[in-house]
């Protein structure tokens, strides 16, 4: 009498035999198929196949996949050949590049077969972020009447693919019409790059333009800047600075840091120049040493290092009756009480202390009211 766990194994043997010849006998039937009964085609035989695949052992997919391919050997455009190829190959080397299940979701997307490239595009998708099969699964919504099913799929696809443009700005687009702006501002931003990095000027416009009315994210645009200067010239920056520029007119810090690197990115930048030093003057115009800070550092357009002048210009003006310093020396906070080209007087709390002109610029540090130092005080 046979052991039953025996009995057990023949029987799952037999039954394994069974689903291998039956894939087998499928497959030898494989015929040419006409364009209208590929178009008719349904999903029932392809999940068929994948039944029967799921039940063979790893030798009989083997098997198989050698029948499959000699069949696509045959004939290339063989249905199911290019199938349980792609399909078996999928099991055995899930992370690999599947191109008989690509080229079938080919045949059935250029005869709009939309029900069987749903379900192919789902097949592939389940192991990967497919570019060609997200693409060909968002087209398939459109297609059919889908609309809200695709958006998601195009997030899926600019995600994987870098260098997608157009479908990052649609998604940009879209968010914005929705009202999502914080969505919109997402993609926006991602398009903004991509079409830098592809130098299409007129877009790149059109994006910034849009960015500058839904996002006050000054950084990100000096940013930007720099980007389009590396990548696309000075002048390019520029243009799109001085946009920027218009939209923070009413900011002088935010001014004179467009201008300022509007001058890193061009050194000899004079409108730039020119720009600045009114900006300066429009903001320190209450100074009494403005004059005699824009003199001393050399401060003119068209001067030989302009961003050196800069440098000492601002270094210079921050010293001025009523200033907040610090002496890191002495771990000290002090207020100048006055300032001259050649003294300066800083009351240290109870102390009064002199120093000389150069002694003072190189001992303390001058901090803004909204300095926490100045705030602990």
């Amino acid at each position: 009498m046979p052991l039953p766990g025996l009995f057990f194994e023949k029987n799952h043997r037999k039954k394994l035999r069974n689903f291998f010849m039956k894939i087998e006998t499928m497959l030898k039937n494989d015929r040419k198929f006409t364009k209208a009964e590929l178009q008719a085609m349904t999903i029932d035989n392809f999940v068929e196949y994948d039944k029967a695949i799921k039940k063979i052992d790893s030798e009989d997919m083997l098997s198989i996949k050698e029948i499959s391919d000699s069949l696509i050997k045959e004939r290339e455009e063989s249905v199911w050949g290019r199938y349980v190829s792609g399909s078996i190959s999928m099991i055995r080397r899930p992370h690999e590049d599947n191109i008989n299940m690509q080229n079938l979701l080919v045949s059935f997307y250029e005869i709009h077969n939309w029900t069987v490239v749903e379900f192919l595009c789902n097949k592939i998708l389940e192991l990967n972020e497919n570019r060609f099969a997200l693409r060909a699964l968002a087209d398939c919504y459109e297609e059919t009447g889908r609309d809200e099913q695709k958006w998601p799929v195009y997030v899926r696809l600019v995600k994987i693919d870098f260098e997608e443009r157009k479908l990052t700005k649609k998604l940009a687009d879209h968010y914005m019409e929705i009202g999502d702006t914080q969505n919109a501002v997402l993609y926006y931003r991602r398009a903004l790059m991509r079409f830098i990095a592809a130098k299409d000027l007129e877009t790149i416009r059109a994006i910034w333009s849009t960015l500058l009315t839904n996002s006050d994210d000054f950084g990100y645009y000096l940013g930007v800047a720099e980007k389009a200067s590396t990548q696309i010239s000075h002048a390019f920056a520029t243009e799109i600075l001085n946009d920027l520029l218009k939209t923070v007119v009413n900011d002088i810090d935010k001014s004179i840091a467009v201008l300022k690197k509007e001058i890193e990115l061009d050194k000899d930048n004079i409108d730039a120049q020119n720009a600045l030093i009114i900006a300066f003057q429009k903001k320190y115009a209450s100074s009494t040493r403005l004059k005699q800070c824009i003199k001393r550092s050399g401060l003119k357009a068209g001067c030989a290092d302009f961003s050196k002048a800069i440098d000492s210009f601002e270094i210079d003006i921050a010293f001025d009756n009523g200033s907040f310093v610090y002496q890191q020396s002495l771990d000290r906070l002090g207020v100048i009480k006055s300032i001259t080209e050649k003294e300066v007087v800083i009351n240290f709390g109870k102390s009064e202390i002199k120093m000389s002109a150069d002694m003072a610029f190189r001992a303390l540090t001058p901090l803004a009211k909204s300095n926490i130092r100045v705030l602990r005080a």
